[in-house]
């Protein structure tokens, strides 16, 4: 997540994770016999891939704060301004 977020903050930009997203993507991202690999495929998958379209598609600017949130009820990750 520090990659991302230095990268955004080269671009005036700011992301913060809530805790039921930053708990869903531990469990999604967990294997232990492959240490820190899968979490970091999850945080490219749900995270910084969709982010990266949602910023190229211009639904943020710079000064933005972008919050990455959790759909509990379809255990789906959302962005939207904070």
């Amino acid at each position: 997540m520090k990659e991302i977020r230095s990268r955004l903050e080269e671009h005036g930009l700011k992301v913060e994770l809530s805790k039921t997203a930053r708990e869903w993507l531990a469990n999604e991202g967990f294997q232990q016999n492959l240490g820190a690999r899968p979490l970091k495929r999850a945080l490219q998958k749900y995270v910084e891939s969709p982010l990266s379209i949602s910023l190229l598609s211009g639904e943020y600017a710079e000064g933005d704060t972008v919050l990455v949130e959790l759909d509990k009820e379809k255990s789906e990750i959302f962005f939207k301004k904070k």
